[in-house]
């Protein structure tokens, strides 16, 4: 008797095993349209990106954003003879991390770095830094995509 309940047990769990889930992918479905959830990385802005301990540089950025856009584009000017504007701006642990797409050729997506004296609650828009090499392999890239653009396009329409 015992071992009918054991062969019993062993269907019922592996019923639920095997086929519990399926519903789930049928309400993931419905609930979000991949359309709308997935873009090509070339073309990624920063939305919706956050960073850990950004919420109180995320307010302040938030509220001196004319400041830092105006700020980073003089950056980007100055350092690297280029036009950006400026997409999203995202507080971080000393600062805001501001996403930038540059303007004209070649084009690229990066970003920038602006501290904020949390104690004061200001920007120190004279400090902008970025990673080393992060602006200049964006740029590198968006000339590499220059010079090989039927190829890419290419990928892009059997993609």
């Amino acid at each position: 008797m015992l071992h009918k309940y054991n062969y019993l047990t062993i269907v019922i769990l592996s019923t639920l095993l095997l086929g519990g889930c399926n519903w789930m992918s049928e309400i993931s479905d419905v609930a979000t349209d991949t359309e709308d959830y997935y873009v090509p990385v070339q073309e990624y802005k920063g939305e919706e990106y956050t960073l850990p301990n950004g919420k109180k540089t995320d307010r302040i950025a938030n509220e001196n954003r004319e400041e830092i856009e105006k700020a980073i584009k003089s950056f980007f000017k100055e350092e690297y003879k280029t036009e950006v504007k400026v997409h999203n701006i995202v507080g971080n642990v000393d600062g805001a991390t501001v996403m930038v797409e540059s303007i004209g050729e070649p084009h690229f997506y990066t970003y920038a770095i602006i501290p904020i004296d949390t104690e004061k609650e200001i920007v120190l828009k004279e400090k902008v830094w970025s990673q080393e090499m992060a602006i200049e392999s964006a740029i590198m890239t968006g000339i590499y995509g220059l010079i090989e653009k039927d190829k890419f396009d290419n990928l892009t329409n059997l993609i």
